[in-house]
């Protein structure tokens, strides 16, 4: 049995689910600024140098993966340049009007970034040689 303050023991519990990434410091969770980006380029880079699979259907899995990847990479640069200021701590202390001219400035740039990232994933998977396999 416990002797500490039912509010001990309440916040000690909450450390378990979501709320302990809840109380990071910067309103973020502990995610790196830019750290979706780079977690996708990685995930995107293991794909495109694989050792094996340059034939067949896994080449053409490979170009379809590589392919999201690129794109997911877009979607969250436009998160990082145009929302992530005002999303600290879940938007609580942006006025909703700021917070709503940067969340649709985040969903109109959306696609025009992951095309964009999407277009220079597939000059990398060109220029590394797998679209010549997938044929």
């Amino acid at each position: 049995m416990s002797h500490r303050p039912p509010q001990q023991v309440n916040s000690n519990v909450s450390r378990l689910g979501r709320g302990y990434f809840d109380a990071m410091p910067n309103g973020h969770g502990g995610v790196p600024y830019f750290g979706g980006p780079i977690f996708f380029a990685m995930l995107f880079a293991i794909f495109a140098w694989l050792p094996f699979g340059d034939e067949g259907w896994f080449a053409w899995a490979r170009v379809g993966i590589c392919t999201i990847l690129a794109a997911a990479i877009g979607w969250r640069i436009a998160y990082y340049v145009h929302m992530y200021d005002a999303d600290d701590y879940g938007g609580a202390y942006t006025p909703p009007d700021v917070y709503q001219r940067a969340s649709r400035r985040y969903w109109i740039a959306v696609p025009f970034y992951a095309l964009v990232t999407a277009a220079a994933g597939f000059g990398v998977l060109w220029w590394r040689g797998l679209l010549d396999s997938v044929q």
